[in-house]
């Protein structure tokens, strides 16, 4: 009987953390998600600013 009340309690903690396994795991992923949003996009700002410096020196010599 304590054997039987044992399992049961082990199959329900592993339920439990099973589902804080899987939400710690969504959470993962929407994070690295957001950072690789967040690094494209500061690379991107990075290289639009590059261009915009370089075509201002382009500008300066020809006139």
């Amino acid at each position: 009987m304590i054997l039987f009340i044992y399992f049961e309690l082990l199959i329900i903690y592993s339920n439990f953390f099973n589902y804080i396994i899987t939400i710690i795991t969504i959470i993962a992923i929407i994070t690295i998600i957001t950072i690789t949003i967040i690094t494209i996009t500061i690379i991107t700002i990075t290289i639009i600013n590059f261009e915009l410096k370089w075509q201002n020196k382009i500008r300066r010599k020809n006139l």
